[in-house]
């Protein structure tokens, strides 16, 4: 049997026969689980709020699902993975399931366990530490509330911070709920500290970024905020020199629409600077590249909210235009070429490559392809070999 052919119809196939041609390779020694390269979010047709993670080569062949029935924020991607790629941290269960766990699995798809059940908690954020050792996320108490007949979970205690040793399940709390509300914590490069967004009861401040070591110790807040917010949803890019943080804060406000700026941070000096600096145009889902010397970013532009990539410096300088129509993009690893949703001549979504000259484009997976069993498709990161 082609291992080709037995992925694909792994993927393009209802569930009985899927689990029929997984016990076929099995007997047949169709090839096992390849390194995958590539990795993006979708969801099946008829399952709603049921994230899926899908692999697939470099070439945008082998497509394979790695975990499905979980819940993953797609903006909260990029962080669940380990620095080598090999280890993905996941909410097992989907949005609407009762049941919750905070779970692991590794890129082959070969060893796979819960580590926490989250069942009764709110969690909004979390990511994996650079070993792969260590998750941490904030949490909050849930509770069982009757509304107009209907029995929902809602919060009823600030959320804290805690770290969980993948292996053991141990947990450790890394902040205080009644001295910070704390959220979407993310550790550094090195794993040696951790950012997040946090907020104090004093009414004069709003949201602001903290850091900490990753044991909790050694807690800073690094800015002051007075009148603009962090962008619901958003979470924290530590640079690679574990100097800055990157973020998106609501800066200007037009006739009811919200627009964002890009900022930054030096966790070292506490300078913190607007790096985009736009009227009516909203900067998001930054990027620092490999080498740290540049950032990519999406920019929504215009009467319609047109999506482009912009590549600058570092510092905020020499500002490009990759492509239009292309957005949620994420580095290659020599730096000069980007990852992210395009499209093909017919308009079709479709993931591809592109230099950051924004040439050389290759499309590697129209939406096309997989239409018939999945919904939509987004943020695809590429792995490495």
């Amino acid at each position: 049997m082609n291992p080709k052919v037995c992925r694909l119809r792994l993927i393009f196939s209802t569930p009985v026969i899927m689990i029929m041609l997984i016990s076929a390779i099995s007997s047949n020694g169709c090839s096992s689980f390849r390194p995958a390269r590539i990795a993006f979010l979708t969801s099946h047709k008829g399952i709603p709020h049921s994230d899926v993670v899908i692999m697939m080569d470099a070439d945008g062949s082998e497509l394979d699902e790695l975990v499905s029935g979980t819940y993953i924020k797609p903006w909260n991607f990029p962080l669940c993975w380990s620095a080598d790629r090999t280890r993905l941290l996941y909410i097992e269960g989907a949005t609407r399931d009762r049941e919750k766990w905070l779970s692991i699995v590794d890129s082959d798809g070969k060893s796979k366990h819960r580590i926490l059940d989250i069942s009764m908690k709110g969690v909004q954020g979390f990511s994996i530490s650079p070993d792969g050792k260590t998750a941490i996320l904030d949490y909050q108490d849930l509770a069982e509330v009757v509304r107009d007949g209907e029995t929902n979970l809602e919060p009823y205690s600030p959320p804290s911070i805690i770290s969980v040793n993948i292996e053991s399940g141990k947990l450790t709390t890394l902040t205080n709920s009644d001295e910070i509300n704390a959220s979407y914590p993310v550790f550094s490069p090195n794993g040696k500290r951790i950012a997040f967004i946090g907020r104090t009861d004093d009414p004069e401040t709003h949201t602001d970024l903290y850091i900490m070591n990753s044991d909790g110790t050694n807690l800073k807040r690094m800015t002051h905020h007075h009148g603009i917010m962090f962008y619901p949803g958003n979470v924290l890019y530590w640079s690679p020199d574990c100097r800055k943080v990157l973020y998106v804060m609501m800066n200007n406000f037009v006739d009811s629409e919200t627009f964002t700026d890009l900022f930054m941070a030096n966790v070292t000096s506490g300078e913190e600077s607007n790096l985009t600096k736009t009227e009516s145009e909203t900067e998001m889902e930054p990027r620092w590249s490999p080498d740290g010397k540049l950032l990519a970013f999406t920019r929504l532009s215009g009467k319609y909210q047109t999506p482009s990539t912009i590549v600058m410096n570092a510092g905020g300088t020499h500002l490009k235009t990759v492509a239009k129509w292309f957005s949620s993009a994420s580095w290659l690893p020599n730096s000069r070429r980007l990852i992210g949703m395009g499209q093909t001549e017919e308009s079709i979504p479709a993931i591809i490559t592109i230099d950051i000259d924004g040439v050389n484009t290759e499309i590697l997976l129209p939406f096309s392809v997989i239409a018939d069993n999945y919904s939509g498709m987004s943020y695809p990161m590429w792995l490495g070999e």
